[in-house]
């Protein structure tokens, strides 16, 4: 992606996010959707495809922000699933922060239905940069992963 455009789709989606903690659900949701409507002439497919991405993830962790039903949450989990995943690092980041929110609703079984493979996939497939945060992190997933099977 051109650095510039990168930099705009940055720009207009901070726009959005500097009114979490202000905003109701659905004008996140809305503003979200005004970013990607933003873009969707001006970009090629694989680089709208991206901003797409990164749409449905904000408007997950903005439905978790303002309290959303899990139901509600996994209908927009099944939206990120269905674009793809950019990294394994955010898929793990997404599902490990949508994991805790399951078990802090009481939906332990959901959570653990994401975050078990995620870790797996994670302890199989992931080559961080720099190990020991990355063993950090893992550790700290691993800790949900048995909350959440208590």
């Amino acid at each position: 992606m051109n650095p510039a455009v990168e930099e705009q789709i940055i720009v207009a989606m901070n726009a959005v996010y500097m009114h979490f903690g202000k905003w109701s659900f659905p004008d996140l949701e809305a503003g979200f959707q005004a970013v990607e409507r933003q873009f969707a002439a001006a970009l090629e497919a694989a680089d709208y495809l991206e901003v797409k991405r990164r749409v449905a993830e904000a408007t997950l962790r903005a439905a978790q922000d303002t309290e959303q039903p899990v139901d509600r949450c996994l209908e927009l989990l099944a939206r990120v699933e269905q674009l793809g995943w950019s990294s394994l690092y955010g898929k793990a980041n997404l599902l490990g922060a949508f994991s805790r929110y399951c078990l802090n609703h009481g939906r332990k079984d959901v959570g653990l239905h994401f975050l078990v493979p995620v870790i797996a996939e994670l302890e199989q497939d992931y080559a961080p940069p720099d190990k020991e945060a990355f063993m950090v992190w893992l550790n700290g997933l691993r800790k949900l992963l048995t909350q959440l099977q208590a």
